[in-house]
């Protein structure tokens, strides 16, 4: 198997982490949702849940996608070229939208990961 390059392991911690965070995020909608039900005293349990079990569900598929990256797995790359490019469209919105510094370094980001992953001698070690 060949070695996993540094930039792919800095990516794949990057998942790693994404996933631990929206786990928090999706089991703090879940147990927290009759708070701020009473808070705001309308009831968004049923938004809170619905929020919670996406978060969690979002958490798993990045564990999957961090690991496969990780273990050079061709899924795994298309799924990151994909998230990516999302995120450069979504940065023209943001650029459009107000906010152009951020929109310009969502781009920025997304391309260079784009790039990164796309190069030959990157590219070839997914299978």
């Amino acid at each position: 198997m060949a070695k996993t390059p540094t930039g792919v392991k800095i990516l794949s911690v990057l998942y790693y982490l994404g996933a631990a965070v929206m786990a928090i995020f999706g089991i703090m909608a879940l147990l927290k949702k009759d708070t701020a039900s009473f808070i705001l005293n309308v009831d968004i349990s049923g938004i809170l849940t619905l929020a919670g079990v996406i978060f969690i569900g979002l958490a798993v598929l990045y564990f999957f996608i961090a690991r496969d990256l990780w273990n050079l797995k061709k899924w795994a790359w298309w799924i990151v070229l994909v998230l990516s490019s999302i995120g450069a469209i979504i940065g023209l919105f943001t650029i459009f939208g107000g906010s152009p510094a951020q929109g310009i370094f969502n781009i920025a980001l997304a391309g260079l990961i784009i790039w990164y992953l796309t190069k030959p001698d990157i590219k070839k070690l997914f299978k």
